[in-house]
């Protein structure tokens, strides 16, 4: 690897890293506790594992096959938290609700009946697919 390359490797690496501890931070430390926090420190969190994911595959193809599907899955959840983030803070008086989870364990349950049924080395075609579902599913969301 070039320096140049090294660089980016490292400026991306260490912004997921970044994002995982300050994810962690809102989930697990803040001392006032606000739902909206630990909507944020999801975000945060599958974003930065996202990133890391996507910078670790570009300098590495032959990248461990469940990194990868965790890196996938992760994208799948950044939708759902953005939107329980934004409620979360544009209604503060709302307490966390069993319909909020909605949003969150059918995502979990499909990618793990999908990633277990089909690996991202042996299916590409199919992870193909599903990475387009996830950005639909992010428009979705972001409307």
């Amino acid at each position: 690897m070039e320096v140049k390359e090294q660089f980016i490797f490292l400026v991306s690496a260490l912004g997921g890293i970044n994002g995982l501890l300050l994810g962690g931070y809102f989930l697990f430390k803040r001392s006032e506790k606000r739902l909206s926090d630990y909507f944020l420190g999801g975000l945060l969190l599958v974003l930065s594992i996202r990133t890391t994911k996507s910078a670790f595959l570009h300098f590495n193809p032959e990248l461990f096959e469940f990194f990868i599907q965790f890196g996938l899955f992760a994208c799948f959840l950044i939708g759902p938290f953005l939107l329980l983030y934004v409620l979360s803070l544009t209604h503060p008086s709302l307490k966390l609700k069993t319909s909020w989870w909605l949003h969150i364990l059918p995502y979990i349950t499909i990618f793990f009946i999908f990633g277990w049924n089909n690996t991202y080395h042996e299916n590409q075609r199919a992870w193909w697919q599903f990475i387009e579902w996830i950005y639909t599913q992010w428009l979705v969301y972001v409307i």
